[in-house]
């Protein structure tokens, strides 16, 4: 714990003109019994006060805009107005404010501009389902065209009598887009190397909350990184999300609430996700691109549940 107390003040409403006796509680310490007493709250709802440690806390050495700005991270899209106070700034959080935190503010260096790839940007609303936030999909284009694959240039190069292959190329891989690279070098007994070297774009990124408050993990793990009954998004293109789960919205999470464990509401999550995105990306675009990129991605990927929302996307 990082508060050595708790204060809770609390009434609860019955109805429109009925509510409890007003409460106070008192946690002393992570082992500590409840002390509850009468409060004095006069209006019903909850008030909850943490009283930090002085010494080994998360937010000792913070300037008061960084611990401001660590709260919004905890807790995105709040379902109710929240107050952080500190001693000389104030800021107000509601839902209104998660509209502001875009898929675009997680963007690195792998998604610099390239002449090959073209982003979408869209909007998440799928409020009844319970899923809203924003998208940024990368998709690899040729000639104005998506495709899974472009040269971007290639040369022969003849050493003495033999004739090597060099070339660099573009591939639409899971969760990013690939540049493989061939290369010639010589050994120490001068004698020719071919080599390929790869380099990722357009890098998949995920920033989730749940009913309001963030949960500390990816979407996109590293295969070493997976734990048993864990979650993971594999499409067969990169994209970047900023999404709260809301309103009927539910996913199941492990005990410390730090992981999505895999279940029928997460593969429902991942089917209505998938079939939002895709069907905004259909109304972005023709019908001739979306009619190429659609039978490309269900070709090139093998989850069932991608498979199974894009083929219900129909192109107006």
């Amino acid at each position: 714990m990082v508060a050595d107390t708790v204060l809770v003040d609390t009434r609860r409403l019955y109805a429109a003109h009925k509510s409890s006796d007003p409460l106070s509680v008192t946690i002393e310490g992570q082992e500590s019994i409840f002390w509850i007493q009468s409060g004095q709250r006069e209006t019903p709802g909850t008030t909850t006060k943490l009283i930090l440690r002085k010494s080994k806390n998360p937010w000792e050495q913070m300037t008061e805009e960084k611990f401001i700005k660590s709260v919004e991270t905890v807790i995105p899209n709040p379902p109710f107005k929240i107050t952080i106070k500190t001693s000389s700034h104030q800021k107000v959080r509601d839902e209104s404010s998660f509209a502001l935190v875009t898929a675009s503010s997680l963007k690195d260096y792998s998604w610099d501009h390239n002449d090959n790839i073209r982003n979408f940007e869209i909007d998440v609303n799928n409020k009844e389902f319970g899923i809203i936030g924003s998208a940024i999909v990368a998709v690899l284009e040729t000639g104005g065209m998506p495709t899974y694959q472009t040269n971007i240039n290639s040369k022969h190069v003849q050493i003495e009598e033999n004739i090597y292959s060099l070339h660099k190329k573009l591939i639409l891989s899971e969760n990013k887009i690939v540049q493989e690279s061939s290369s010639i070098s010589i050994n120490d007994d001068c004698e020719i190397i071919e080599d390929t070297s790869t380099q990722h774009f357009a890098t998949s990124k995920s920033r989730l909350s749940l009913h309001g408050i963030e949960i500390p993990t990816t979407l996109f793990p590293d295969y070493w990184r997976m734990k048993t009954s864990h979650v993971k998004i594999s499409w067969p293109f990169p994209l970047i999300l900023v999404l709260d789960v809301c309103g009927n919205g539910d996913l199941d999470l492990n005990s410390s609430r730090t992981d999505i464990i895999m279940s029928e509401k997460w593969l429902n999550f991942e089917e209505q996700l998938a079939y939002t995105i895709c069907n905004e990306l259909a109304r972005k675009v023709k019908t001739k691109y979306w009619q190429n990129l659609k039978s490309m991605l269900i070709k090139h990927t093998k989850n069932e549940v991608f498979i199974s929302a894009i083929k219900k996307v129909v192109k107006s």
